[in-house]
Parts: structure tokens; sequence; C-alpha cells
């Protein structure tokens, strides 16, 4: 199954109740969603999709492709997500001259300060 950024899918809480999530980006370190506030009933009306991916982040998070791959997750539409920097966390690394602070694509920002180490 072929998996692309804005791809947007619903997952089940119930046989009638589902939330919706949002592929914001797909490569080789996994596949990076949201999960967006809100739980929607069956029948979704298509009208409500721009009204639910504007919804605040409930979760942000790596994952892999296995719920896709076992239809779990359903894509229903893809919609290009908004480019939001808070959305992309920065992550903290040690490596031999020390802690560095990598952008969320793991590129070198600077070195980290004492109360990030």
């Amino acid at each position: 199954m072929k998996l692309n950024r804005g791809d947007i899918f619903t997952i089940a809480i119930s046989e009638s109740e589902f939330c919706l999530g949002q592929i914001l980006q797909n490569s080789k370190d996994g596949i990076y969603i949201i999960v967006y506030e809100g739980i929607y009933q069956e029948p979704f009306v298509e009208k409500e999709l721009e009204f639910a991916v504007n919804k605040k982040p409930a979760i942000l998070a790596r994952t892999g492709d296995t719920y896709f791959s076992l239809r779990r997750w359903k894509k229903i539409a893809n919609r290009l997500p908004e480019n939001r920097a808070d959305y992309y966390p920065n992550y903290k690394i040690e490596t031999s001259e020390g802690v560095v602070i990598t952008s969320f694509d793991r590129q070198p920002l600077r070195k980290a300060s004492k109360d990030e180490e």
C-alpha cells in the first residue's frame, strides 16, 4: 500500500465511532502522524473533513505501516498538511563531542545547554 504525505485516515474507536489522523511525513525513518482531537460517527460527511483536520493535535507520533496494511487505519482522503514547526520536535543526541540538539530530520542544530543535557 502506497502511503503519502497528506493522507488522511480513520482510526476506529468502536463499530460506529472513529477519529482522524494524517500523515505529516513518510520517510525511511518511519511514518510521522498527527491524530486530531474529536470523535466522529458513521456515516462521515466529506464536508466535515476540512473542519476536522483544522482541530488541535491530540497525538503526534512516529509509527510504521502495519495498521495500514492490516486495514485497521483506512485512508479516506489526501490534503497537504499545514507546515507547522511546532509539529516537528527537536531531538537530543549524545555524540563523542557531547550532547547535540538536532532537527526533526536529525540535522545538527547546536550543542545542548547544561539544562538540556
